[in-house]
Parts: C-alpha cells; sequence; structure tokens
C-alpha cells in the first residue's frame, strides 16, 4: 500500500512537470497571424497618416468659435448695401404704365362750397350698387380728387378724367313690385267731389250669351211691350181678361228665368213687368170692350 501512493506521488509529478514545460514552448514559439497583427500600424499612426494628408494651408476652426460666429452676426447683422442703378435703366411701376379708366357711373352730387372736403358724389359701383363716396376717397384703384356741381374729377395713375351725371337715370322697380308693364288710365274728373270715404263699385260683367238666347230675350221682350200696350190703350181687340193676362206674364217671367239673364235684361223684365201690374192695379184704366159687354150680357134685364 505504502508503495502504490510513492509511485502515484512521483507520476503526479512527472505531470505537472509536463504540463509546466508544454505551455512554455509553445508560448515562446512565434505565430505568423500575430506577428502580421503586431506589425500593422495602430490607432495612433492612423489618425497621424490622416492629418498629415490634409491641406496645410486650411485653417482648422472649432465648431465652438464658428457658433460664436453666428451668433455674433445675429446680435449685429451687417447693414445692407444698396445697389446702384444704372442712369440708363429707371424702374418703372406696372400699374403707371396701364391705362386706367373709371368704370363707375355719377348719378348725383353733394356739393359744399364752404367745406369741400364733406362734398359727396353718388356712383354706381359694379359689385356695390350706389352709394355715396366723399371727396378724397378712392373708388378701387381710382382717387376721388374733387367734387364740383354736376362734375366729379377722378385721378388713375398721372391721368385725370372728368364725369358728369348721368341724364337719364336707370330706375330699377322696388322689392316686391311685379316687373310687369302698368297700364295708366285717364278719366274725366267730376265736377264735384265728394268729401266721404271712397266707395268703388265694380260692374258685375255680362254673361256671354248665344244667338238663340239672345233672340228669345228680344222676343219676350216685345211679347210683354205687346201686353202693355194693349193693356193701356182703350180700344183693343183682344179678348183676355186681367187675371188672364196677368198668368200670361208671369208664365213668360217663369219660362225665362231659368235661361242665364243679364243685368241689364233683368232690369228691363222687372221694368216692364213692374208697369204691367201697376196698369192691371189701375182702378182708372179702361176696361176691354170685351169685358164691357159680358158684364152687360150678364145683368139681368130689368122689366
Amino acid at each position: 500500500m505504502i508503495k502504490t501512493l510513492r509511485i502515484t506521488s512521483v507520476v503526479a509529478a512527472i505531470l505537472a512537470g509536463v504540463f509546466f514545460v508544454f505551455p512554455v514552448i509553445y508560448g515562446v514559439r512565434s505565430h505568423e497571424n500575430i506577428d502580421e497583427f503586431l506589425k500593422s500600424p495602430g490607432v495612433i499612426e492612423k489618425f497621424e497618416n490622416a492629418s498629415g494628408k490634409a491641406k496645410t494651408s486650411e485653417s482648422r476652426v472649432s465648431p465652438l468659435v464658428e457658433q460664436a460666429k453666428a451668433f455674433a452676426l445675429y446680435l449685429n447683422p451687417p447693414k445692407a448695401t444698396e445697389r446702384k442703378v444704372s442712369k440708363g435703366i429707371k424702374p418703372g411701376n406696372i400699374s403707371s404704365r396701364l391705362s386706367v379708366t373709371p368704370k363707375f357711373k355719377v348719378f348725383a352730387t353733394s356739393y359744399c362750397p364752404e367745406n369741400p372736403k364733406v362734398s359727396q358724389a353718388l356712383i354706381d359701383e359694379p359689385g356695390k350698387g350706389r352709394h355715396w363716396v366723399l371727396q378724397s376717397g378712392k373708388v378701387g384703384h381710382l382717387l376721388i380728387e374733387e367734387v364740383k356741381d354736376g362734375v366729379i374729377i377722378v385721378k388713375g395713375g398721372k391721368e385725370t378724367f372728368e364725369l358728369l351725371i348721368e341724364e337719364k337715370q336707370e330706375t330699377t322697380p322696388a322689392k316686391g313690385v311685379s316687373s310687369r308693364s302698368v297700364t295708366r288710365t285717364t278719366s274725366r274728373a267730376p265736377s264735384r267731389v265728394s268729401t266721404g270715404p271712397l266707395r268703388i263699385t265694380r260692374r258685375p260683367t255680362q254673361p256671354v250669351r248665344s244667338a238663340d238666347e239672345g233672340e228669345k230675350m228680344e222676343e219676350l221682350v216685345d211679347k210683354l211691350k205687346d201686353l202693355k200696350n194693349n193693356s193701356t190703350s182703350d180700344k183693343t181687340d183682344s179678348g183676355l181678361g186681367d187675371e188672364e193676362r196677368a198668368a200670361r206674364i208671369q208664365e213668360l217671367i217663369n219660362k225665362f228665368r231659368s235661361t242665364r239673364v243679364g243685368a241689364e235684361e233683368a232690369k228691363k223684365l222687372g221694368n216692364v213687368s213692374g208697369q204691367s201690374k201697376g196698369v192691371q192695379n189701375d182702378p182708372n184704366r179702361s176696361r176691354p170692350i170685351v169685358n164691357k159687354a159680358k158684364e152687360q150680357a150678364s145683368k139681368p134685364k130689368s122689366k
């Protein structure tokens, strides 16, 4: 047992020596990749090479100095240099080259000789309509230089215009009034004017009748006139009595009431029927001869 332990300790000592010698030998031995890496330039050498390539004439400025200069220019900006324009070329205004003409009309002026600044002009400007403009007022690019009695002086650029009042004013119809033409009718004024309230009466329109209705109406009027003449005459050959005549008149009137009768015809019929009734009710009228003969025949003969 003791021998085994001694042998084990000797073997361990030998292995320890081998492991110590082996890395020393291989560590000291050179390697190609390692030699190349060690021979390559370092960081400092690369920086020096890059800085050497820069131009020696250019002076490097730090960023802090650049920001300081920019802030100084912001606080104290340089003065603007005036451009010298050659005498041959003159800058002109485009608006002065174009000829400006007034596009509005003048309808009235209010001239105050004591205070001309208060003078006004009534103009019709496109898009705004009619409105008053004071003297020295502007209408677009035009200046109302002076307002006189019946004329205004307008200045546009270097030109001056005189505008007169329009002779014919265009009257536009007011709101709510129809654009149809209004016809004016003149009537003879009455000699006597009533001071009471005005009363307007409308005359009823006469209905349109056909030719047959007109003939019937004329026939009716003629018959009624004949009956009237027969009733008023003392000498008549008619054998009709009062009741029979009244019945016939009433029958004719009822017959034509169903037809459309105008106002004038109805008035005529009323007058004729009224006159016939008045004649029948008149006690002083002369009776017909036939009726007198009938009365004499009906009376008993005296013995």
